[in-house]
């Protein structure tokens, strides 16, 4: 269960923040991006991974300013980044404990202002991709025009900021619903209001002045196309700049990890490896009970309900004792990841003969190559490349790629080159190979056929 999230009377009106994670010596203050308020963060799959990093090093504050979720709204008359500079400052000053690092991301003028006004609370900075519109506020601000246009409904801002998962259509619903809870489009709008006569005057002198450690986190290639931050080494004279791989300019895009990793090592001085790659090398195996509907209909609901059962029972018994796992039914077939193609193989073999006593037929697809690790889910154009594969195969055959095959060399399986073809959405031609069952038809010197030579090296 989530802790409860408390009060603290900041200018008048009220902030919402909470506390998590074990007590530790330092405290993060994490500003999670936009108007996203910290009750939605950890409701994206990123946001849990960013707070598992930054709660293996500190205790973490999350919390609202003003005008954005829980909290009060924004009192009328100063500039938004003034008011939640006080809020930043009366939430360290209520809640943390020990020596506090702020992680900041892009539109965040009010932590400068923060420093500026009580340097003494903060021992560093982390920020991702910092705007710096303030320094020339004449000159055009592509990542902002992007961001109103997208506010008025006239751009498809996760198309260029999160190209990685501005397909995934369960992200783009939590990006859109949960900035929209956060605040209303006014606020929006004030959140990306550039600074402009005395206040981008006041910010450039702060951070010319700046003593606060300070580590700038940027991704080089995300946004290239809208011109890209200026030099940091005009802005931030004394800061650490870490470029990271990776084309998101949103935080919660994939490779989060070299982000987080990054602020680690500069936050211990010792090399801190908080979150593992979540992007591993496997084979992906497909399965699909051939004539599903008709064998539904045939047996009816109830029959059919134990027959799943029994099915999924038996695939992910064979992917766990063969070191993997059966990552998801997919209602008349299954998805398992294997730690190898000989396990993905073994398993197959192990399924389709358990599934044959009760009389069920199935095909199978096999690649083997990079996936994305999402929770329980996987993706990535190796999920892809399986499923199309098996989709090519007839009932009671097991069709694989030539990366499978080329593993395979001097193993005791055997293959047969069964066509060369174009996959749906994926480039190239690829070469399909069909299993023999090493009990009957095994290969007597262990050669298989190359791929032709047009094939993508996968």
């Amino acid at each position: 269960m989530d802790p409860v999230f408390e009060y603290v009377d900041v200018g008048g009106g009220s902030v919402a923040y909470r506390r998590q994670g074990d007590a530790k010596k330092r405290t993060i203050v994490y500003l999670q991006t936009g108007t996203i308020p910290f009750e939605s963060i950890t409701a994206d799959e990123a946001g849990r991974r960013i707070l598992e990093g930054l709660e293996a090093l500190a205790s973490v504050i999350l919390f609202d300013r003003r005008g954005i979720g829980l909290s009060d709204p924004l009192p009328d008359g100063p500039w938004a980044q003034v008011c939640w500079a006080q809020d930043l400052i009366g939430v360290i000053e209520a809640a943390a404990s020990g020596p506090v690092i702020v992680f900041a991301q892009q539109f965040m003028d009010f932590v400068l202002l923060a420093l500026g006004e009580r340097p003494d609370l903060v021992e560093s900075v982390v920020w991702y991709e910092p705007t710096t519109d303030w320094i020339d506020p004449t000159r055009p601000d592509k990542p902002r025009e992007l961001l109103e246009a997208s506010i008025r409904g006239e751009a498809d801002f996760l198309a260029k900021a999160c190209p990685s998962r501005c397909d995934d259509s369960a992200f783009r619903k939590w990006f859109e619903t949960s900035g929209a809870r956060g605040a209303s489009p006014a606020v929006a709008r004030e959140l990306y209001r550039r600074a402009t006569g005395k206040q981008a005057e006041e910010l450039r002198r702060i951070a010319a002045n700046l003593r606060t450690p300070l580590l700038v986190v940027r991704r080089p290639d995300s946004l290239a196309e809208l011109g890209g931050p200026q030099p940091d080494e005009t802005i931030w004279p004394k800061a650490e700049v870490r470029n990271v791989p990776g084309s998101d300019w949103h935080l919660h895009g994939h490779h989060l990890e070299s982000v987080i990793n990054a602020a680690a090592r500069f936050i211990t001085h010792d090399g801190a490896h908080v979150l593992a790659p979540r992007r591993i090398l496997g084979a992906v195996l497909f399965t699909d009970i051939i004539e599903s509907t008709s064998t539904a209909a045939a047996i009816g609901d109830a029959r059919w309900k134990e027959l799943i059962s029994s099915h999924d029972t038996i695939v992910e018994s064979a992917a766990v004792d063969h070191g993997g796992q059966m990552v998801k039914s997919t209602g008349d077939g299954a998805l398992a990841l294997l730690p190898s193609a000989h396990a993905a193989l073994e398993a197959y073999d192990r399924i389709r003969e358990s599934l044959a006593a009760h009389k069920v037929t199935i095909r199978a697809g096999v690649h083997v190559g990079d996936v994305d690790l999402r929770g329980s889910d996987i993706s990535g154009l190796t999920v892809t490349a399986a499923a199309r594969i098996m989709d090519l195969a007839a009932g009671d055959q097991l069709l694989v790629s030539w990366p499978v095959v080329a593993s395979l060399l001097g193993s005791p399986f055997g293959f047969n080159e069964v066509e060369t073809s174009t996959l749906k959405g994926l480039p190239g031609t690829w070469a399909i190979f069909e299993w023999t069952d090493p009990r009957e038809d095994a290969l007597a010197d262990g050669t298989v056929a190359g791929p032709p030579g047009d094939s993508p090296p996968l």
